[in-house]
């Protein structure tokens, strides 16, 4: 027995994700390419668009048919398509790289520069819509011509934080203390004081190991250890009094939450003290440096869906809220550099 098929025409059938649905239509035009023809792009139309989402993936199928009389496809070849999107009234709007968004629950913020000639900067809350490769598109809270800061926001959040100024991490801060964030420099910050603070992240990365294996005890273990490291370092190392107060500050919130960490064996609690923890500690290796590349993580499921962040020394997810149960939810949201 055998099965003919004529191959003189072959579907490309495309994944589209749900907040994508909108920009797509039939008899668009879109370019494949396969990995086997890299430079030979071939045009042709969308002829379908499935009317049903899938739930599990979030997707619905494109697909595209090919002319194939020069035999350049093969059934089961892996293809890729780009596709300009749907024209409307919405290609108006502002788009911001992904970098610049900051996410804490369910809001969006950006820091938005408030003077042309010196580095200060306000947080300003946004409304995004859809996400378009590395994009956002701003739907509200920002204008033509505004400047944001596109790399680097952790730092400005993290000084703003420090110096008890309107941050991601506290919201509710009074009006007197609404003024704007300064942009901090680690210029000069020794490398002897980076070293010493990279043994306690060393500890730190232990800690969110452990949660990620659901090993209790081993996380009480570690944040002992971290403790330990936290106690040794002092700001003696520090060349101004500004580092100095600002790293008491943070040194100060590290000890309570890993000392919190340290003091129970409730899962979920060590979880909870380790959304704080990891706050802290992201201030500090933004602030100061550890001298490496440090990964810092988001989950939006996390803490009852408010969204929580970590900090890996990897770009690989491994959840410390969830462990097993949802391993690699999460992605990068940025890259600290050293």
């Amino acid at each position: 027995m055998f099965k003919i098929a004529d191959l003189n025409s072959v579907w490309a059938v495309f994944d589209i994700y749900e907040d994508q649905i909108d920009q797509v239509k039939e008899g668009q035009m879109i370019e494949v390419i396969s990995n086997s023809f890299p430079n030979d792009p071939v045009e042709t139309t969308v002829s379908f668009i499935e009317p049903v989402l899938n739930s599990n993936s979030r997707t619905v199928k494109l697909r595209a048919i090919l002319d194939n009389t020069a035999r350049m496809f093969k059934p089961g070849m892996f293809v890729e398509g780009s596709m300009n999107r749907v024209t409307s009234a919405r290609d108006q709007r502002i788009m911001i790289p992904e970098s610049a968004v900051l996410w804490t629950g369910k809001r969006s913020v950006v820091y938005m520069k408030m003077n042309a000639n010196q580095p200060i900067f306000e947080m300003k809350e946004v409304k995004l819509g859809s996400k378009f490769e590395n994009k956002y598109e701003v739907l509200d809270g920002l204008d033509v011509g505004d400047e944001i800061v596109s790399h680097g926001t952790f730092t400005i959040d993290a000084a703003a934080q420090l110096q008890g100024k309107r941050s991601m991490m506290n919201k509710q801060e009074s009006k007197k203390q609404e003024a704007a964030s300064t942009l901090q420099r680690r210029d000069h910050v020794p490398e002897s004081f980076k070293s010493s603070l990279n043994k306690v992240f060393e500890s730190y990365l232990l800690i969110k190991d452990a949660l990620v294996n659901d090993d209790q005890e081993s996380v009480v273990m570690h944040s002992k250890s971290m403790l330990s490291e936290l106690s040794k370092l002092s700001s003696d190392d520090l060349e101004d009094s500004s580092s100095i107060a600002s790293w008491e500050k943070i040194k100060t919130n590290m000890k309570n939450e890993a000392g919190n960490i340290s003091g129970t064996n409730n899962l979920e609690q060590q979880r909870s003290h380790f959304k704080d923890l990891s706050n802290y500690t992201t201030n500090a290796i933004q602030v100061f440096g550890v001298g490496q590349e440090v990964y810092h993580q988001y989950c939006p499921m996390a803490d009852n869906d408010k969204g929580a962040y970590w900090l890996s020394d990897s770009e690989n997810v491994l959840n410390p809220y969830f462990g097993d149960a949802m391993l690699a939810c999460g992605s990068v949201k940025q890259v600290i550099e050293k």
